[in-house]
């Protein structure tokens, strides 16, 4: 070989080199450890946005729609608006983590973001609460001293019957037949729905790159740390919500919005002004309509991305089916001590389930961290949450109301382990360091698609063996023991990962 040769083959060989180290830096480059506060701080706005969320979507959301749309047909109208969300959220968030990706901006690539998505979605939240102002005032539970099988066989029986019934004097009858036919419309519905749809794209847009901040700024050894920091800010901000919406007809459609909106700002800025993001300095290589759709499933080629992915699918169809019939459940199938309402009694069930929860996700996600094992976790905690859908399936009548605290509180166990641990599993097994924000968002339609799915299977379950045998309440016997399956299964998949422990 001559020495011309020799000398291209040396700088072929560097050039290599280079590449592979350029590679490896933009991977593995070690990044420094954050204290103890500063993982706070970084993890706070998951406080703001939890509690925002939980009391506008479980009390606020509902409460609106009913003053809408009436009694008859609030189900209906509030199903299509959360499934209209979670398809714009399917679409909407993997654009913008692959644009948060690519970002060349001199305060970073994600803090723009969640600054911009910020302040829209306090403009969408207050097009909502005009959309919508004015709600009933907080009633007794009117149908409390009715029989729980008259309840639970009223929508499947023949109205000629009741009203026959009602005739004849039948007191239970009548108080049903005038409950059924309340309607109460206050706003503009459509307006109301726009002002939705663009709630959810614009929390897509400060939850997406959130993400990624913290998948940038956290090195692995404090994944477990972080990921049960963010689980405890979760169910904390879940916490203060369900206390919040205890003073919502205190102070109103619009002073609730604004409440909730001021929490939100405040815990949004702290994390972006004590975060600091080492900017881009070269624009990565823009993706085309056909890249841009490619996007979408390429970190669903990693076989472990898709058991995290199914295994978070399979337990937020789980979670979405409790939370979304719980109210229902009480209100057709226990007995409620002291003519509480089903609303109040899920505020009392939820309250000790979340406290539990919070409690457990700090000291899993240390431990998970000191073991360097997440799956023994991730799986028992899928299990214990199984088992406890599985009694709330059988139970039922005068005292289930009490036996359900306990369970309850299990089953928030179970579901602060498995918070705390869940975001340091997907971390683990994310497929391209450069693309976690585009990846992220594509694990995060595993959160976001059973709202757009759990409630309508579990609404056909219900209304389909409820139709088939009302007096025994089937339909909630074999929706809880789906629910347990969901768990269940989700527990077992976690063993297929291989590149977490």
């Amino acid at each position: 070989m001559s020495n011309g040769e020799l000398s291209d083959a040396n700088l072929d060989f560097e050039k290599q080199d280079s590449e592979v180290h350029e590679e490896k830096t933009d991977c593995e480059i070690e990044k420094p450890s954050l204290s103890k506060s500063r993982v706070l701080l970084l993890n706070v706005s998951w406080f703001g946005l939890n509690a925002m969320y939980l009391v506008l979507s479980i009390e606020v959301f509902p409460s609106q729609v009913h003053a809408l749309v009436g009694s008859e047909d609030k189900g209906q109208v509030l199903g299509a608006m959360i499934a209209l969300g979670a398809v714009v959220t399917f679409f909407v968030s993997p654009l913008i983590g692959m644009k948060s990706d690519r970002l060349v901006f001199k305060y970073g690539r994600r803090r723009p973001f969640m600054i911009a998505g910020m302040g829209l979605l306090v403009i969408a939240l207050f097009g909502m609460a005009f959309s919508a102002p004015y709600v009933e005032n907080e009633k007794d539970n009117s149908t409390c001293s009715i029989g729980l099988e008259i309840k639970r066989c009223l929508p499947y029986l023949n109205l000629t019957v009741l009203e026959e019934e009602e005739r004849n004097n039948s007191a239970d009858v009548d108080v049903l037949l005038n409950i059924l036919s309340q309607k109460d419309t206050e706003g503009n519905v459509v307006m109301y729905v726009i002002f939705y749809t663009m709630v959810m794209a614009c929390y897509a847009l400060v939850s997406v790159p959130y993400n990624g901040l913290i998948a940038d700024l956290t090195p692995p050894l404090q994944r477990g740390l972080s990921s049960g920091v963010m689980g405890a800010m979760t169910l904390a901000g879940n916490i203060t919500g369900a206390a919040i919406g205890l003073f919502f007809f205190r102070l109103g459609v619009v002073g609730i919005y604004s409440l909730v909106c001021l929490i939100f700002v405040v815990c949004v800025l702290i994390t972006v002004l004590c975060s600091h993001e080492t900017p881009l300095t070269e624009e990565p290589e823009s993706l085309g309509f056909k890249g841009i759709f490619l996007a979408y499933w390429e970190p669903l080629k990693d076989a472990d991305f898709r058991w995290v992915f199914l295994t978070r699918f399979l337990m937020q169809q789980g979670v979405a089916t409790v939370t979304g019939f719980l109210e229902f459940w009480l209100n057709d199938m226990v007995s409620l001590p002291h003519c509480w309402s089903p609303e109040r009694s899920v505020a009392i069930i939820l309250l000790p389930l979340l406290l539990a929860a919070a409690g457990v996700s700090i000291i899993a996600g240390f431990l998970s961290d000191a073991l360097q094992r997440r799956k023994p976790l991730v799986t028992g905690s899928a299990i214990l949450m199984s088992i406890c859908a599985l009694i709330f399936a059988c139970l039922k009548g005068k005292y289930a109301f009490y036996a359900s605290i306990p369970v309850a509180v299990a089953f928030g166990v179970g579901f602060g382990a498995y918070c705390a641990i869940d975001f340091a599993l997907v971390m683990d097994v994310l497929p391209k360091d450069k693309d976690k924000a585009k990846d992220l968002a594509v694990w995060h339609q595993a959160l976001v698609l059973p709202q757009a799915i759990a409630t309508p299977i579990g609404g056909i379950i219900l209304d389909v063996f409820e139709r088939y045998d009302c007096h025994m309440g089937l339909g909630y016997i074999i929706l809880f023991t789906v629910t347990s399956f969901y768990f269940a299964l989700s527990g077992i998949f976690v063993i297929k990962i291989k590149k977490a422990k």
